[in-house]
């Protein structure tokens, strides 16, 4: 779905992911950590970015925006994406997701973009419950969902985009509990 929502942090600019964006994403998506962190086949080639990128203006039941920096000094695109994706309007729930590329890891970048999807969700979307599916391994992931106010509900099985079948966690926020403002 093409959307024009531009959100703007003290740090960063979340805008609709596009075709510029093509170069972060197939580095992200080559990154072998990624197969182990979400299960999918890395990219192998710049046109499955750019396939992708395409998909994502026919979801209806997606956004996804690239987070950059807004000072163009700490790098010149995209460093990272956050989603609200698995969208049920009716249920008033989304699914939150994100990632950002190694380099630009441990420094607030993805709780400040997740805090600002979440309040946008929530006041401007009629989200009422923002969910997420860790993996049970993946550790910085759980922090960051635990710092935003998540709360665990146990812990499920999914099949991974690979066949795998792994434990995850069931994180649940409520409009209700919001504390990230």
């Amino acid at each position: 779905m093409i959307f024009d929502t531009i959100i703007k942090t003290e740090r960063l600019i979340l805008r609709c992911k596009n075709l510029s964006d093509a170069e972060h994403l197939f580095r992200l998506r080559s990154d072998p950590e990624y197969f182990e962190l979400f299960g999918r086949e890395c990219y192998t080639k710049i046109e499955q970015a750019h396939e992708f990128i395409h998909s994502l203006n026919e979801d209806k039941f997606s956004y996804t925006f690239s987070i950059l920096p807004n000072d163009n000094t700490i790098a010149p695109d995209a460093i990272g994406s956050v989603c609200l994706w698995n969208i049920e309007y009716d249920k008033k729930i989304a699914e939150i997701g994100y990632s950002l590329e190694k380099a630009y890891r441990g420094r607030g970048y993805a709780y400040e973009a997740c805090k600002a999807v979440i309040q946008h969700a929530f006041s401007d979307m009629n989200i009422e419950t923002v969910t997420a599916f860790p993996r049970v391994t993946n550790q910085p992931s759980i922090a960051l969902l635990e710092r935003l106010g998540f709360e665990s509900v146990g812990i499920i099985k999914m099949t991974m985009d690979s066949g795998e079948e792994a434990e995850h966690y069931d994180f649940r926020f409520k409009k209700a509990q919001d504390k990230t403002s």
